[in-house]
């Protein structure tokens, strides 16, 4: 997970706040599973076949892993309520004006809002 956060699992939006993690009193030194939630786990798992494709894994090793996948994703449904959150974090005036300046609302992607950190702690500015 923490290898493929920053190169395969965030939007484009949330690169920036994952580079300025670091620059964060509250979130510096953590792990990035700490702030980032489920909502990056399930889009690691939307991923993980296209990474194994890349792996030498023996087809028996694959199938062990699909099990825990699988059994992973049915914990995940099952707990739901306490995985997700419905109170997400604004991200501050400055992330959006950086936003708005870096041309990515001339590609029709709309300006992170709330629910773009994950866990609901975006990093501060």
């Amino acid at each position: 997970f923490q290898q493929a956060l920053g190169q395969a699992l965030l939007y484009r939006y949330e690169r920036k706040q994952f580079d300025d993690l670091g620059d964060s009193p509250d979130l510096a030194g953590r792990p990035v599973d700490q702030v980032y939630g489920a909502e990056h786990l399930l889009r690691l798992l939307v991923k993980l076949p296209d990474f194994l494709e890349a792996t030498l894994m023996e087809p028996d090793q694959q199938e062990v892993l699909q099990a825990k996948v699988h059994e992973l994703l049915k914990f995940v449904q099952k707990n739901h309520a306490s995985l997700f959150t419905a109170a997400y974090a604004t991200p501050p005036k400055e992330y959006i004006d950086w936003w708005e300046a870096s041309g990515a609302t001339d590609t029709g992607v709309a300006a992170p809002a709330a629910g773009s950190t994950g866990k609901g702690k975006a990093p501060a500015a």
